[in-house]
């Protein structure tokens, strides 16, 4: 059996939410992964809380680079919500 690009992109993907995830369980924040914001028309990767302190991470892949239209709506609702944006890049094994 052999893996497509697709299938490793979303492995790598997974794994990376996954230990950040984890990480931020450790920290005492609650997760919300793929995270939908109705109202703002906007989906994250990643939604972090704890008490007051909000967090939202977008994981991109090194040559696919954040758009810059992409990075100031990001941008624009962090503040908005008064969360702090994370932008996660990821590489594929050599």
């Amino acid at each position: 059996m052999k893996l497509g690009m697709d299938e490793i992109r979303e492995g790598i993907y997974q794994a990376a939410l996954n230990r950040t995830m984890r990480q931020l369980r450790l920290e005492g924040f609650t997760v919300e992964p793929e995270c939908l914001f109705e109202r703002a028309h906007i989906r994250v990767d990643l939604f972090a809380q704890n008490n007051d302190e909000k967090r939202i991470y977008e994981f991109k892949f090194g040559r696919n680079r954040i758009q810059r239209n992409q990075l100031a709506r990001l941008q624009d609702f962090a503040k908005s919500i008064g969360a702090r944006l994370y932008v996660i890049y990821l590489e594929m094994p050599q």
